[in-house]
C-alpha cells in the first residue's frame, strides 16, 4: 500500500489493519526510498506459489503448467 495515496486514506481508514485481519499480507511502501514494486509483486507471487504449489506460479507467469486458472481467478 502507498501511504501517500488518496491523501493519507491508508492511515485514516486503518486499511492496513483491516486487510491484515482478513488474512492479507501488507507491504507499506516507504515514501522516503525507492522500492521496486515489480520485485515486491514477484516475491509475493512466489510466496503464494510456495504455499499452494508451483502450478500456481506457472499459471501467473503464463506458463502452460496449469491449462486453466484456478476457480474464481482470471488469467493475468
Amino acid at each position: 500500500m502507498n501511504p501517500r495515496s488518496g491523501d493519507g486514506k491508508v492511515a485514516a481508514f486503518g486499511l492496513k489493519e483491516k486487510v491484515e485481519r482478513l488474512g492479507a499480507r501488507v507491504v507499506l511502501l516507504d515514501p522516503e526510498r525507492h522500492q521496486d514494486v515489480t520485485t515486491l509483486a514477484r516475491v509475493a507471487v512466489a510466496a503464494v506459489a510456495a504455499e499452494h504449489g508451483i502450478a500456481l506460479l506457472g499459471w501467473v507467469l503464463g506458463a502452460s503448467a496449469t491449462p486453466t486458472p484456478p476457480p474464481g481467478h482470471a488469467r493475468c
